[in-house]
């Protein structure tokens, strides 16, 4: 899971006391997690939108129904685009990214977003005694050669290196989210993959023209 992240929300956090934000951001946080003691509680579920059948609620409106241009040569969306009467700048875009351009995230997760000097879930645990660091090796290529290598696949040898996919979890690029402090740094941070950029960028100009096209309407 690759993840991009913004100083939006420590902005918006400048603007509350401290101990109001973060109770609000804990209260969010924790309120629909999974219970260890109690796998199969269910809180209440009105607040949750199902937009399979966006037609059976009220809360969903219908944005937009046509084709949005492409872009740079992608067509990553190509389906209708919906939003919540009560929420302003929502957008739901269902098939939002073309099968091309998810390929190519995914590959590209794989074999660059989690490298540095993007962070990830390993740079939190310093490395272990018998773990060797291997700074010169990409995870990918550690991957691909454990792949031909059964003697490289073993347990014994994945638990040697400090970066391998086994410890994997999520790699973030851009700003970095301090959990601890509930902020962004503005020293913390990595460049933004071009191809994050452009569908980034490609979606803020959909939301702008739909929203011109609504305050016309209007």
């Amino acid at each position: 899971m690759v993840a991009t992240t913004s100083p939006m929300q420590s902005t918006v956090q400048e603007l509350l006391p401290k101990h109001q934000s973060a109770a609000a951001f804990k209260r969010a946080q924790v309120r629909y997690r999974r219970q260890g003691g109690d796998p199969d509680r269910i809180d209440d579920l009105n607040d949750f939108v199902d937009f399979s059948f966006p037609e059976e609620d009220g809360r969903i409106k219908l944005v937009s129904d046509k084709g949005l241009f492409p872009a740079n040569g992608h067509s990553p969306h190509h389906g209708t685009v919906y939003g919540l009467k009560d929420y302003p700048g929502l957008l739901y875009i269902p098939q939002a990214l073309s099968p091309d351009v998810q390929m190519s995230l995914a590959y590209q997760a794989l074999t660059d977003y989690c490298e540095r000097p993007h962070a990830t879930n390993i740079d939190l645990q310093p490395p272990k005694s018998h773990e060797t660091m291997d700074s010169d090796e990409r995870m990918w290529d550690l991957w691909k050669r454990q792949q031909v290598s059964p003697i490289e696949s073993g347990s014994r040898s994945r638990k040697k290196k400090y970066y391998c996919f086994e410890k994997l979890s999520w790699a973030t690029s851009g700003y970095q989210y301090d959990w601890t402090a509930r902020a962004y740094h503005e020293q913390a941070k990595s460049p933004v993959p071009l191809l994050l950029q452009e569908i980034s960028t490609h979606f803020a100009t959909i939301s702008l023209q739909l929203e011109k096209g609504a305050t016309k309407t209007n």
